[in-house]
């Protein structure tokens, strides 16, 4: 199509608003009434009339203006206080949107009832009151426009501008989009093209330089399409026919010919959608606002007024025959669309030479596909066949074919098409046109495979000699405008039809010819070879496989480590999407000079920070050893180590990426250091801790514990062994070291990392991490005794201050969350070395502290001196050698007692309350029970009674305890035996109590008389004098 001038079109003038006579007082039963900024008393009298006149609007047109309800909704919110008063509102609603509707009702209510039913639905009414007056006005154009044509396009004008505003605002950011900042564009441009302002009173000031640059944008926006494509919207003709309609829309030049044309003696129209485009076409091509989209043809029959029409516009083909009026009996001229019946087609194909100019590329698909139809349901002959694919092939203004239209339009047509190439010279013909180059650079084969991959095989099967295969191959090699060729835009969009393709290259050359274009690289920065790793990983193979020289091997390394615009190249591609071809696109390095360059391309970092080297680490873990071979030169393996020890966007190094993904290729890639520097390096590395508070020693320990020794063998100094120490150290975002994971998944080294602590500051570090509590609750000192008991010790050994002893203890004393203890996981697992724990506690307060914990009573209702008790009771006595003060023999006792105080401070606080606990400890380890094993039992029993009682009592002031350490003496029970008097009696003990009066001499140097004296008088303590 040509350009178009809209000089026409910016001349046709918007005329000022007709309003009705101010004396009138048909419309409101008296004289209209305007509100403005100098008279707010009017307010309530314009808001009535206002919303009077949506009523009346409406009942006009129910169906049609529903929609208005909005607007009458909103209108009645408006006041002249609060928030929903604005003067910029009322003037501009109550005094000009109110004489534009009563114009509108006055002047034009005929056109009300032409409306149509969802003319409106795409206008809002009920959001800010500006927005709502855009809409209105928008509304009242479209309503206009049923006067004319003129009306149409000034409605067009106006709506068309506004969207422009508002395109142009959110392409620039020059502000909000809203209708203020749309009205001050509008208004800006609006005098120069004839159309009236928009009162706007919030309109937003904008600077000279925007508006000369949106005058700008405006005109180049500006052109025929545009309008055509806005016109639309609003040109609604009625499939029935109405006269009125036409006769208003009808210029006088085209009045007779068109007031009819649209429709069948029924006044029926079927196609009206499109019909009614092509009359809108005709109308403005007519009255001089476009030119050139319709092209009118006369296919003349010799016969005067029988003669037939074809109208052929940017998209449709129209016939127009001349058909006899049933009721006049008159000849008239009747329009219908292009279909696929034979008289259509036949019309088409005799008259092609003539018609062929108009054929554009949105007309072929239409016209093709009817053809095809027709071609299908008919018994043509083979000379039609024959003309139909030469019709096919033609080549338009724009190097377009009809079979490339088809196979872009209507590809679901596309195969039959193909049918009707019955003879070498046809299906060659075909395939020229398929190898046709448009003006963009595309070929029609190329565009099959973007938009017609079903068929594309079809197609492919068409090339049944040398030289027609070789064609598809030049133009699947083609290079268009966009630097894509036909080959990887085949690729990116059908890549199950690749091997079809591929067979069609059965020369040396062809083959070189197919692996040059996927070489090639498009203005996108990416190659063939990119794409098919990416849309057919499991082709990657067969391509690489065609490089069988040592040139082709050369094209493919270079393409594989070509950089595109997205930082990444074609092996990372590779190893993203087709892993399993890693090992095969190396196998292409034969040559020192190759291994380098692919071994640049694996270590370049692209613009999210990740290497190549990663991803084959991440996803073809199993490709690292063979990547790591690349580096046979000291330089190599520098670069190599380099990329090893990159830090990614996440944190990570490829060094750590390979011991999660990798971890057998981590003793390959530690070899790679062979120098103290290098060694450094990658130590470095390891250590880095990255965002999630992960190091990559900690993964080697997770996932690869084997190569633990090998790592830490790269610390040769004193320094090094530092920074290692520190890495291990470490508190993770888990909450975990890696001295802690080692513990886990390599417990037979934990000696070795132990020992790298040489000096107080490290041995510091490492008894810190040891007391680190995780997010689970446990210690690392509790993990190295769950998982590597035997270096209990070592661990322990670390502590050489008192200081750091204590430390030592309370980690060992911690309670988890499944109310473990560190010291009761030493006595489950490693039994033998709990005597060293003990000796950790060497003071009074670590004493306590100690038999506190294993005191303490875990989920499952046990406690460490049990797990003592079962594991290692030959500990049992150095833990009571423990208990050097009351309080911690009083826990003790409670404790062998089964009595469990969630508290013990209550304990600690009530001195009385400990004697009698000691005198019950004292009792049960005074080592005389073995003599008489029916008594000793007893008096345990009785003890334990005793203990259960005292501290079930409420009250535990000195008397109840007396009270109760009297009832012990007696007995508990009916059957139970009084205390007896001798040196390890129940009552020999409460007497050395200090609970009640002390005797002058112990109980155990009494005679046996005295003895029972004494225990009559602490029975009578506190009721008979003693």
């Amino acid at each position: 199509m040509p350009l178009h001038s809209m000089k026409n079109f910016i001349k046709l003038k918007e005329e000022s608003l007709a309003e009705i006579p101010s004396s009138d007082e048909t419309l409101y039963g008296i004289k209209p009434i305007y509100c403005s900024f100098n008279n707010m008393d009017l307010f309530n009298g314009a808001k009535f009339q206002i919303l009077l006149l949506i009523d009346k609007i409406i009942y006009e047109n129910p169906s049609a203006l529903s929609k208005l309800k909005e607007l009458k909704e909103n209108l009645t919110k408006l006041e002249t206080t609060g928030i929903n008063h604005n003067q910029a509102d009322i003037a501009s609603l109550l005094q000009d949107l109110k004489k534009r509707l009563e114009s509108l009702y006055y002047y034009n209510r005929s056109l009300l009832r032409k409306l149509q039913n969802g003319q409106l639905t795409d206008l809002t009414f009920e959001h800010c009151y500006q927005g709502a007056y855009a809409n209105t006005i928008m509304f009242i154009d479209r309503v206009i426009s049923g006067g004319g044509i003129n009306s149409y396009l000034l409605a067009a004008k106006r709506e068309f501008i506004q969207q422009q505003a508002l395109n142009y605002i959110e392409e620039t950011d020059i502000g909000h989009g809203d209708v203020h900042f749309v009205n001050s564009l509008y208004n800006h441009v609006a005098p120069s093209y004839n159309m009236c302002l928009i009162q706007d009173c919030l309109a937003h000031i904008v600077s000279d330089q925007n508006l000369e640059s949106f005058d700008d944008y405006l005109r180049e926006h500006l052109t025929a399409s545009a309008l055509i494509n806005i016109l639309e919207k609003n040109f609604v003709i009625s499939n029935e026919y109405n006269h009125l309609q036409m006769e208003s829309i009808l210029p006088k030049s085209l009045y007779g010919h068109w007031v009819y044309a649209l429709y069948n003696n029924e006044g029926i129209s079927h196609d009206i959608s499109r019909t009614g485009r092509l009359l809108l076409l005709v109308i403005l091509q007519d009255q001089g606002f476009i030119e050139g989209f319709v092209k009118e043809t006369i296919i003349h029959s010799g016969i005067s007024k029988q003669y037939k029409k074809v109208y052929q516009t940017d998209n449709d083909i129209f016939i127009e025959e001349w058909v006899e009026n049933e009721i006049t009996y008159e000849l008239r001229p009747m329009v219908h669309v292009f279909n696929s019946t034979k008289g259509d087609s036949n019309l088409l194909i005799d008259h092609y030479n003539q018609l062929q100019d108009g054929f554009t590329p949105l007309i072929w698909p239409r016209l093709s596909l009817n053809i095809i139809n027709w071609s299908r349901s008919s018994n043509i002959t083979e000379e039609t066949k024959i003309q139909l694919v030469t019709a096919l092939c033609h080549v338009g203004s724009n190097g377009w074919t009809g079979i490339r239209a088809l196979g872009h339009y209507a590809p679901k047509s596309f195969s039959s098409a193909l049918t009707l190439a019955i003879t070498k010279s046809a299906k060659a013909e075909l395939i020229s046109a398929l190898c046709q180059v448009d003006q963009d650079g595309h070929t029609g084969i190329s565009a099959l495979g973007h938009y017609a991959p079903k068929p594309f095989s079809d197609a492919l099967a068409l090339a049944t000699t040398k030289e027609n295969k070789s064609k598809l191959v030049t133009a699947l090699c083609h290079v268009g405008n966009n630097g894509w060729t036909g080959i990887r835009t085949l690729v990116r969009y059908t890549p199950e039809s690749f091997s079809a393709a591929f067979v069609l290259a059965t020369t040396e050359a062809a083959k070189e010819q197919l692996l040059t274009a996927l070489c090639y690289i498009g203005n996108d920065g990416g190659t063939g070879l990119k794409t098919i790793a990416i849309y057919a990983p499991k082709l990657v193979n067969t391509v690489l496989a065609l490089a069988t020289t040592k040139e082709n091997k050369s094209k493919l390394v270079t393409a594989l480590c070509h950089v595109g615009n997205n930082g990444w190249t074609g092996l990372k591609a590779i190893a993203r999407y087709a892993p399993k071809s890693i090992n095969v696109a190396l196998a292409l390095a034969t040559t020192e000079a190759a291994k380098e360059q692919l071994l640049t391309a694996l270590c370049h970092v692209d613009q999210d920070g990740w290497t190549g080297l990663e991803f084959i680490a991440r996803y073809g873990s199993k490709s690292i050893n063979a990547t790591l071979a690349l580096a046979t030169t000291e330089s190599a393996k520098e670069q190599l180590l380099t990329a090893l020890c990159h830090v990614d966007q996440y944190g990570w190094t490829g060094l750590k990426t390979i011991a999660r993904y990798g971890p057998k290729s981590i003793n390959a890639a530690l070899t790679l250091a062979t120098t103290e520097a290098a060694k450094e390096q990658l130590l470095t590395a390891l250590c880095h801790v990255d965002q999630d508070g992960g190091t990559g020693l900690k993964t080697i320990a997770r996932n690869a514990p084997k190569s633990i020794n090998a790592t830490l063998a790269l610390a040769t100094t004193e320094a090094a062994k530092k920074q290692l120490l520190t890495a291990l150290c470490y508190i993770g975002n888990d909450g975990g070291t890696g001295l802690k994971t080692i513990a886990i998944y390599a417990p037979k080294l934990v000696n070795t990392v132990l020992a790298l602590a040489t000096t107080k500051e490290n041995k510091s570090k490492l008894v810190t991490a040891l007391c680190h509590v995780g997010n689970n609750g446990s210690t690392g000192l509790k993990t190295i005794a769950r998982y590597a008991p035997k270096s209990i010790n070592v661990a322990l050994a670390l502590a050489t201050t008192e200081a750091a002893k204590e430390q030592l203890l309370t980690a060992l004393c911690h309670v988890d969350q499944d109310g473990w203890t560190g010291l009761k996981t030493i006595a489950r697992n490693a039994p033998k070395l709990m005597n060293s724990a003990f000796d950790l506690a060497t003071t009074e307060a670590a004493k306590e502290q100690l038999l506190t914990a294993l005191c303490h009573v875990d989920q499952d209702g046990n406690t460490g001196l049990e797990t003592i008790a079962t594991y290692t009771s030959k500990s049992i006595n150095t833990v009571l050698s423990l208990a050097t003060t009351d309080f911690c023999k009083s826990i003790v006792i409670l404790s062998h007692a089964g009595v469990f105080v969630s508290n013990n401070e209550e304990i600690k606080a009530n001195v009385n309350l400990q004697k009698a606990l000691v005198s019950a400890f004292n009792y049960l380890h005074s080592h005389h029970f073995g003599w008489n094993r029916s008594h000793g039992d007893h008096g345990k029993e009785q003890t334990y009674e005793f203990i259960k009682n005292l501290m079930a009592r409420e009250n535990k002031d000195l008397k109840n305890i007396q009270t109760e350490m009297k009832q012990w003496i007696r007995g508990y029970g009916s059957f139970s035996r009084s205390s007896n008097c001798h040196g390890f009696s129940r009552v020999s003990f409460a007497s050395q109590s200090g609970l009640f009066s002390q005797p002058p001499i112990p109980f155990f140097e009494m005679r046996k008389k005295d003895r029972k004296l004494e225990k009559q008088a602490i029975l009578n303590f506190g009721s008979v004098a003693i």
